[in-house]
């Protein structure tokens, strides 16, 4: 009746056993399945990273550029005004010259 006993306790022990060497080897696949896929999203995010870095460069250098261009602009308007004043400038001269040279053909005449 002991013996009866026992192997039916070996029994259920080995069943227990069995079954949870299964949801051992089972958690142990999902893990391997999970530690796979960190692993590919740290991949993604690297790319992505890298990425985000090379548009950063290339939105720096477009930024640079852009006061560079912008240094020109404001380089030749200030030339464009300095232009505009010198004309102003002799066409008031040639004119005051276009009166006297009137004015003095007048004295002769």
């Amino acid at each position: 009746e002991k013996v009866k006993i026992l192997q039916n306790e070996i029994e259920i022990l080995r069943h227990e056993a069995f079954t949870k060497d299964k949801f051992l080897a089972r958690s142990k696949f999902e893990l391997q399945n999970m530690y796979a896929a960190r692993d590919a999203l740290q991949n993604d995010t690297n790319k992505m990273v890298q990425q985000y870095l090379a548009k950063r460069q290339a939105v720096d250098q477009q930024l640079t550029e852009m006061e560079k261009l912008n240094a020109v602009i404001n380089s030749i308007e200030e030339e464009m005004a300095a232009t505009k004043k010198h004309y102003h400038a002799s066409t008031q001269a040639r004119n005051y010259a276009g009166m006297q040279m009137v004015e003095r053909h007048d004295e002769l005449c």
